[in-house]
């Protein structure tokens, strides 16, 4: 049985939802606890934007403490604890959605579109103006080629190229 509940505003994290009537048995109560987790580090993608000195804002209802005292060590990382609005893409230059939200996230993205803003939206790719590649650390750096990178590739006579005449 599928239930929709609505969280009222001001409901507390870690609070009791009691639904009556709506539980596993036809007379009792469905019983709801609400956890949120926000992240505790800046993901990769932000932090070798901050290593190559770009400003990075995070904009989130809930910011963990360890980024505050993040940000209070670096002035080119800014948070605000807010719901998402247009208006923090001024002066923008480039976004990254990563929210839970693909609604949220597509918001960004036409926001961006409307403004001539690159945007990413996390595993999304259809909303991406942009594919940032994966890196991984180990005894060396690997980074996941962009598509750009396989049709160099393979129109590359290279013995080098990524995928051989074998492949192809």
């Amino acid at each position: 049985k599928e239930v929709k509940v609505k969280i009222p505003p001001g409901f507390e994290l870690g609070g009791e939802l009691r639904i009556k009537g709506e539980g596993m048995l036809s007379d009792g109560d469905l019983i709801i606890y609400l956890k949120v987790s926000t992240p505790k580090r800046l993901s990769s993608k932000a932090k070798k934007l901050l290593e190559a000195g770009a400003r990075v804002a995070v904009v989130a209802e809930h910011i963990d403490p360890s980024l505050e005292v993040l940000a209070q060590q670096n002035a080119s990382l800014e948070l605000a604890k807010a719901p998402y609005s247009p208006e923090y893409l001024a002066e923008t230059t480039l976004a990254i959605a990563a929210t839970n939200s693909r609604d949220v996230n597509k918001q960004v993205y036409n926001d961006c579109q409307k403004r001539n803003i690159l945007c990413n939206v996390a595993d999304d790719p259809e909303l991406c103006d942009f594919f940032a590649p994966a890196t991984i650390q180990a005894p060396r750096a690997i980074s996941q080629p962009t598509q750009a990178t396989y049709a160099r590739n393979l129109n590359s006579s290279s013995p080098n190229s990524t995928l051989n005449s074998s492949t192809r």
